[in-house]
């Protein structure tokens, strides 16, 4: 372990008069001495230095007064406002707060609730979740806007997070997902096969272990779809199924059947085997 870096009292001295004048901050100095704030903090503290810890000493909300009007702190964005000031919009958010504005006044325009409601709509089109829909979008508004847009018109998107996908012959459908064992989820799901609505679990369609319903796959079977043969395209070697293959090589039937059902190939130890 690197030993820790020691700072005396003549390497902060030369920097005293910039840190009283704010012409340095202690996080800057720390950086140009190599040291962390922490450390650097302890040393001030011990040499007895009163240094300011900020560089606004009026109240941030009162200095929203008089850097902006009433009416253009009503209409501006908090992102805007933090964006002109170059502060966090948190600090923002509360400085409004204590004026009296709320996020709804600043958000509350005909040109949010646009937003929100494409953002809305295609959610209940397409599936997915609010910040990925909003960056495949790529739109200019905060997920929470969302969030409030949608609670106050009493729309629930959690029934269309796994929805409207595609996995084989499953099609998810709007549902409340119902967790199973650790990141797992079972998901209402209906087989485009037959029509029949299942329950599967969300990892098993994401690996292309299922494909499709139970029946659905036992008629496959019996109809001698899946007991096609399987070649090796590196030995040239036949196999008269795709069980006799997998139990050969000693791996699982159902996820080398999907993986070339998927991809057409199947690797193993070096060698490449596809479906006859």
């Amino acid at each position: 372990m690197p030993a820790r870096k020691v700072i005396t009292a003549e390497d902060i001295k030369p920097f005293i008069p910039q840190l009283q004048s704010r012409e340095l901050t202690r996080a800057q100095l720390a950086a140009q001495l190599g040291v962390c704030l922490p450390t650097l903090r302890r040393e001030i503290k011990a040499l007895g230095i009163e240094v300011p810890t900020k560089r606004n000493e009026r109240p941030l909300h009162e200095r929203l007064l008089e850097l902006f009007t009433q009416e253009e702190l009503q209409t501006l964005t908090q992102y805007e406002v933090s964006q002109r000031l170059n502060l966090k919009q948190p600090n923002v958010a509360r400085a409004m707060t204590k004026l009296g504005i709320k996020r709804n006044d600043v958000y509350g325009n005909t040109q949010r609730d646009e937003l929100c409601e494409q953002v809305a709509s295609y959610i209940m089109e397409h599936g997915g979740y609010v910040q990925s829909t909003i960056k495949k979008l790529g739109l200019k508004v905060y997920r929470n806007a969302v969030y409030d847009y949608c609670k106050a018109r009493n729309i629930d998107l959690r029934p269309y997070r796994f929805a409207h996908r595609r996995y084989g012959s499953w099609l998810t459908l709007p549902c409340i997902a119902e967790t199973a064992y650790n990141c797992d989820y079972k998901v209402k799901a209906v087989c485009t096969k037959c029509g029949t609505v299942h329950y599967p679990q969300l990892v098993n369609l994401k690996r292309g272990v299922s494909t499709q319903c139970l029946d659905c796959a036992s008629k496959e079977r019996r109809s001698g779809n899946s007991s096609r043969s399987v070649r090796c395209v590196t030995t040239d070697e036949t196999f008269k199924s795709v069980r006799s293959l997998a139990n050969s090589i000693g791996v699982s039937y159902q996820t080398m059947l999907a993986v070339l059902k998927r991809d057409g190939l199947f690797e193993h130890d070096g060698l490449r085997y596809r479906l006859d």
